[in-house]
């Protein structure tokens, strides 16, 4: 099976010009000046296209399963310890304690003022009490900001989502087990 030229330079983006060979025993590929990546796929073993089309992102939020709780009980040292450990770029912070003793209503709480504090900053909620809503979280972070590649079925939405917020500049991700 042979692949249409276009289809083939939309692969091999930035080469000035390539050439491919098939056959048996002949597999083999010829380019010029090559910018970027290449991708090289034998005869026949083409990866399947996805066909998706990018989506603008929606701008950054909060995007939490918890409306806020207005009979909150400020408990300011403690917020104030979370939000400077939690101020570095990179940082990871466990709140752990007795369960009832409010650790979410905390995060919640600290969620929503970081939000007010920084709207140009993305907040997220990760369920991590099993390895499947572990992955249901991810998959609605994917969708949230409108990820490609998402909806393909081989996607490693880890992955996806991992490399988005590493590329990120303002992030926060609370996940709650």
């Amino acid at each position: 099976m042979r692949y249409s030229s276009h289809l083939m330079n939309s692969i091999m983006a930035s080469a000035e010009y390539n050439a491919s060979f098939s056959g048996a025993h002949n597999y083999g590929l010829q380019a010029g000046y090559i910018a970027g990546n290449v991708h090289y796929y034998p005869t026949g073993k083409l990866p399947s296209l996805h066909h998706e089309r990018p989506e603008t992102p929606p701008a950054p939020s909060l995007s939490i399963p918890f409306l806020r709780d207005p009979d909150f009980i400020d408990r300011a040292t403690i917020l104030n310890q979370l939000h400077d450990r939690c101020a570095t770029p990179g940082s990871k912070t466990a709140l752990v304690g007795l369960g009832g003793v409010r650790k979410s209503q905390l995060v919640i709480e600290y969620a929503y003022r970081i939000h007010e504090q920084e709207p140009d900053t993305w907040v997220f909620w990760i369920y991590a009490s099993n390895v499947d809503r572990f992955e249901q979280s991810y998959q609605k972070i994917a969708d949230h900001v409108k990820l490609f590649g998402r909806r393909d079925p081989k996607a490693n939405i880890f992955k996806l989502v991992h490399d988005w917020l590493r590329d990120l500049k303002k992030q926060k991700v609370d996940t709650d087990t």
